[in-house]
């Protein structure tokens, strides 16, 4: 299935290409704790897989992918605030995607703080489901804040993928 029509996703390990996107001032704000610094950010390349998404030329954004065991994986998706309403619907599709193409990864999750319902609400029209609450897990606005955990299995990626078909 080629749902994009612009975007593309690829593997990266241009740490440049990361960090340009992650010091975005306004994204950066969203996706850190209270005490987080770009400058102090670890990007492993090595460990973790960053996927790049782009146009032709510009870049939307990335994923961080994070192997949490042989079959599981955790996403932080990252895309720059003025991309979000043209690009978010097929940057989720494109990661669809790229999961369906690793056949040992049969489920994806998240994490997203209380305080940001469009996120959730963006998640569970892509199909992932609540699977509990991480309470008081990060700092934000001088608050400990609980963290929703939402995931979805590889069967349930298939559904939505053709859904969206």
């Amino acid at each position: 299935m080629d749902f994009s029509l612009s975007l593309t996703l690829n593997r990266t390990k241009n740490k440049f290409a990361i960090k340009d996107i992650l010091s975005n001032e306004d994204l950066f704000k969203c996706i850190s704790d209270d005490h987080s610094n770009i400058n102090d950010f670890d990007i492993d390349i090595e460990s973790d897989h960053w996927l790049l998404l782009s146009t032709e030329d510009e870049l939307i954004g990335c994923y961080k992918v994070e192997t949490r065991n042989s079959s599981h994986i955790e996403v932080h998706t990252n895309i720059l605030p003025k991309h979000r309403k043209k690009y978010s619907k097929e940057a989720g599709l494109l990661l669809y995607e790229w999961v369906l193409s690793y056949e040992r990864i049969m489920k994806l999750t998240v994490t997203i703080p209380v305080i940001f319902n469009n996120v959730r609400d963006y998640c569970l029209h892509f199909g992932l489901s609540d699977e509990g609450l991480n309470k008081s897990s990060i700092m934000k606005g001088g608050k400990l804040l609980d963290q929703w955990v939402m995931g979805i299995t590889r069967e349930k990626i298939s559904e939505v993928l053709n859904g969206f078909n």
